[in-house]
């Protein structure tokens, strides 16, 4: 029952849940006259969830059905499953931190001072890991523009060309036009599936091969840490953006968490301090001396009220001058 509850405490599983409910709702409202209240209901479900979970399957051609409901299985070709799912697309997880990446984008140009701490799981999410979303997502529709230049010398049309490069890359399963659930791939050449194949592989391994590079240094810096080379490893992580360093204290015991804190020049340390988990915040205030709490304090810049309300907790084992 445990394990239930957790799951269901998942942002991400209940915007993918909302993403199904809300999509299959409006299609079966928009397609209800064609088929009836019970079949509508039932072919939209199956539709949504066939879709967002790209394993391919349908119960009914879909290009038929009213102009509203294809725009929202056109749109849901590209977010896929959630993560760690065998689902093709962007994933539900990198649909969430883009979104608040674009808000915080808006809101910083809106109110240049203000800074926003975008959150996934009610955890703070490192700038490495936005950054490497945005990338992400930037390959992604590169990759996408690509493999559907490579196929629009087959005389099928935008719709099909254009939903063939969005299926094939995102592993869906059938497209609109002759692709749809009531045709096939058949009269693409072997030539356009070659090349739809091998960019679509190119691009997986760019992304696996980038997430082992980052785990193989995050794992040198630590036994890094564990040996004492701590000349070497400072040399290390002053070269480093704050964020990506306050990401390898998540992985560190509570006895380390200090001991690489005080590698760390002063300005650094204190935008490195901004970036950590409350609980190595904690952890670190806890064992700071006084003059050293207030030369991270010195170092901090406040511009909202979280970091407002984080100074007034802080600042009490402070002595004022």
């Amino acid at each position: 029952m445990g394990q239930w509850r957790t799951a269901l405490r998942s942002h991400e599983l209940i915007c993918f849940l909302s993403i199904i409910v809300v999509a299959s709702g409006i299609i079966a409202f928009n397609i209800a006259p064609m088929y009836g209240a019970g079949d509508a209901v039932r072919h939209s479900f199956f539709q949504v969830a066939a879709i967002i979970s790209t394993t391919g399957f349908a119960t009914a051609d879909y290009t038929t059905w009213p102009g509203l409901s294809q725009g929202i299985l056109f749109v849901l070709l590209f977010l896929g499953g959630c993560s760690g799912s065998t689902a093709g697309g962007l994933k539900i997880s990198r649909v969430m931190l883009l979104a608040q990446s674009i808000r915080r984008e808006m809101q910083h140009v809106l109110h240049p001072r203000s800074t926003r701490v975008v959150r996934f799981e009610n955890k703070k999410v490192d700038e490495a890991v936005i950054n490497s979303c945005n990338t992400y997502f930037t390959l992604y529709i590169v990759c996408i523009a690509v493999i559907f230049l490579l196929i629009c010398w087959e005389p099928f049309g935008l719709t099909t060309n254009l939903s063939a490069a969005i299926t094939c890359f995102n592993n869906v399963g059938p497209g609109f036009g002759i692709i749809s659930p009531s045709g096939n791939y058949s009269a693409f050449s072997p030539f356009s599936k070659l090349r739809t194949l091998l960019c679509a592989n190119i691009f997986e391994y760019w992304r696996s091969t980038m997430a082992e590079r980052f785990e193989i240094v995050e794992k040198a810096l630590l036994k890094m840490l564990d040996e004492k080379k701590y000349a070497s490893l400072r040399d290390i992580l002053v070269t480093m953006n704050p964020s990506d360093v306050a990401g390898l204290f998540d992985g560190l015991e509570e006895k380390q968490i200090p001991v690489m804190f005080r590698l760390l020049p002063k300005e650094q340390a204190a935008e490195t301090f901004v970036e950590m988990e409350p609980e190595a915040q904690q952890l670190l205030i806890q064992g700071f001396s006084d003059n050293e709490l207030r030369e991270v304090l010195d170092e901090l810049y406040v511009d909202d009220a979280a970091d407002l309300v984080f100074l007034n907790n802080c600042t009490a084992r402070v002595p004022y001058s």
